[in-house]
């Protein structure tokens, strides 16, 4: 295992601390990464658990998919990132994370939230009419 995380890096790691799970930056993200691995790598990796978060959601046990408009505001849809996150969305608008995380992409101020790039970068594109 050694060998591979020399070559290809590791994951993003989630420490869990004692505490409400509603507050801010309670826990702490570690990425084990390597030293060619920039800023923009890194918020990728995390755009693209955020967008498997945002597909897994769309599935119902029997296979059946869920269209976004129908999925329900549940806290079972929490941003995976939500415990970490310290995006200014996070702060001003905790209920979306924590509900509907797919909204984030239309609050105006979301810069730095992985889920709302992973919604953006996995929208298909407005065709004009």
């Amino acid at each position: 295992m050694n060998e591979v995380i020399q070559k290809f890096g590791g994951c993003t790691i989630i420490q869990v601390r004692h505490g409400d799970d509603n507050e801010p930056q309670r826990d702490i993200m570690y990425d084990f990464c390597l030293p060619e691995n920039n800023d923009s790598i890194l918020f990728g990796s995390k755009m693209l658990r955020a967008c498997f978060h945002f597909i897994f959601i769309h599935f119902k046990f029997s296979g059946e998919i869920i269209k976004t408009e129908e999925l329900n505001i549940s806290p079972r849809n929490k941003c995976p990132f939500y415990t970490v996150c310290c995006a200014s969305i996070r702060a001003n608008n905790s209920n979306i994370c924590a509900e509907s995380p797919w909204k984030s992409m239309s609050i105006n101020n979301n810069e730095g939230c992985y889920y709302a790039a992973a919604i953006k970068a996995t929208n298909p594109p407005v065709l004009p009419d």
